[in-house]
């Protein structure tokens, strides 16, 4: 930097004067001192950035590989409760919108739906931090990647991957790591200028 050059060109200056160290102030230790405190800043936001990332996995992690897909005679019709039907185990991936799944005690909700039948009781607090298991029966919302706790109920789908509310969530997360705010941006500019400048 600007601020090393200047001391050693003082120092070379005593040297040729004879002097031990020529007069003026000398500035060696500014730029590395100046250097790790920006380092320094980049490792933490790395650190941040990495930390973000595996907390991300793991919510992404609580979406199921699996679901149990509903097959019905006839899908022109709406879905009656006691109506016979089919099951297969199908990839989540594969799901698509209006689609019926089985959600069952201790299996994780594949993707987020509305109830068409049964009643159900849903761990939500991985996605909405509230404690307390939430009751749910027909008409009400249930959001991919909570857990059923107690019940059985029949669910048809209305988001699926990038829709649903879990990849929302993980997405909106991602950006706020990776994105600087405006006034960081303003900082850093102002502060390349400043030292820039000063040393």
């Amino acid at each position: 930097s600007s601020a090393y050059l200047y001391s050693i060109a003082l120092t070379a200056m005593g040297i040729a004067d004879g002097h031990a160290s020529h007069a003026g102030p000398h500035f060696m230790e500014t730029s590395s001192v100046l250097i790790s405190f920006v380092l320094l800043g980049k490792w933490l936001q790395l650190r941040a950035v990495q930390k973000t990332n595996h907390a991300l996995e793991g919510l992404m992690d609580l979406a199921p590989k699996t679901a149990t897909l509903v097959i019905r005679q006839n899908n022109n019709i709406p879905f009656e409760a006691g109506e016979s039907y089919d099951e297969e185990e199908v990839l989540a991936e594969h799901l698509q919108k209006h689609q019926l799944v089985k959600i069952l005690r201790g299996s994780s909700v594949p993707a987020d739906g509305t109830i068409l039948s049964g009643t159900v009781t849903i761990d939500e607090s991985m996605i909405t931090g509230e404690s307390m298991p939430a009751f749910k029966s027909i008409t009400s919302s249930v959001l991919g990647g909570t857990i059923v706790t107690e019940g059985m109920a029949i669910l048809k789908i209305v988001n699926v991957g990038s829709d649903m509310a879990l990849s929302k969530i993980c997405r909106l997360v991602e950006e706020a790591a990776m994105n600087q705010a405006p006034i960081q941006e303003f900082a850093d500019v102002v502060s390349s200028f400043f030292c820039s400048g000063c040393f």
